[in-house]
């Protein structure tokens, strides 16, 4: 079952929920730099309450750690480029499969012999549940697919002004390790001006963008080179569903703001779209010339 989810606090109330329930799956993918990971840690932290994978993990390593931590909670982070090892594949099949208690076992001649406690090391018994974390969640092969099928599927699209709000409720407390705020006011406020001309956004930016200011590099412009593939009919859409201009000649004026371009310009594209508009074109100001917030479009 595949569920979309847009805000920080609905993830978090569905990661809640998987932990009370008796799913073995729970598949969380979505954009990287979006604390997915740090969502899952809360009720899932690392220690005595579940094993956590990071990485490149190959299938027969994390075989040897689901029969050393069977009946844990493993949290696999990261894994994308791992899921294209067939091996790794099949044995997920085996940990994914419905039953409360599943056995596991290697296929290959590699592990031989029994463990110190007497049991057959090429085959044991688990509950341990799996929570997996990537950012591309490709079902690229019927074996991919059979793993989803038996997953509980949570994309997490958060919007730019989601991620902005979620930034903004921790930025004070988190610090460095000078003890300086990760997210530097100057860097919040300059994102958070520019965030309906953007497509998307990561805390990563944020965190960047602050280092970047505190060793004196261009931040700005390698915030706008990064947002420079913003295309001004994806603004001029967005524009238009933002419901916090009273009028069309602030939708205007701010489109011309952030991209240098012209009123004319700014129906054209509004026409192409196919958006319903009226052109009140008294009240609207003729500055020509204007520089861009957002430079490269």
């Amino acid at each position: 079952m595949k569920i979309i989810i847009r805000t920080y606090e609905e993830l978090e109330q569905r990661v809640n929920a998987f932990s009370q329930m008796t799913l073995p799956l729970l598949v969380l993918h979505g954009p990287p730099g979006t604390s997915k990971s740090t969502a899952v840690r809360k009720k899932f932290p690392h220690g005595t309450h579940a094993r956590w994978v990071n990485g490149t993990a190959s299938a027969f390593g994390l075989f040897g750690e689901l029969r050393r931590y069977r009946d844990m909670p493993f949290v696999l982070d990261d894994l994308d480029d791992a899921f294209r090892d067939k091996a790794l594949i099949r044995l997920m099949k085996q940990v994914c499969q419905t039953d409360a208690v599943r056995r596991i076992s290697w296929v290959t001649n590699a592990v031989k012999g029994t463990s110190g406690d007497g049991d057959d090391s090429r085959s044991f018994e688990t509950s341990s549940r799996v929570v997996l974390i990537v950012n591309d969640w490709q079902k690229m092969n019927r074996h991919v697919g059979a793993v989803g099928d038996r997953a509980w599927e949570l994309e997490f699209l958060p919007t730019p002004q989601e991620i902005h709000r979620f930034v903004g409720s921790w930025r004070h407390d988190a610090l460095d390790e000078d003890g300086m705020p990760t997210v530097a006011d100057q860097v919040y406020e300059y994102i958070g001006e520019r965030l309906d001309a953007v497509s998307d956004t990561s805390i990563r930016q944020y965190i960047l963008a602050t280092q970047g200011l505190r060793v004196g590099v261009d931040w700005r412009k390698d915030l706008e080179s990064e947002w420079g593939n913003t295309d001004p009919k994806m603004l001029v859409r967005r524009l238009a569903d933002d419901d916090g201009y009273e009028k069309e000649e602030h939708r205007v004026d701010r489109f011309r703001d952030l991209t240098g371009l012209s009123r004319a310009r700014y129906f054209e594209i509004k026409d192409s779209l196919g958006l319903s508009c009226n052109r009140q074109r008294g009240g609207f100001r003729p500055g020509a010339g204007r520089k861009p917030i957002l430079t490269g479009l």
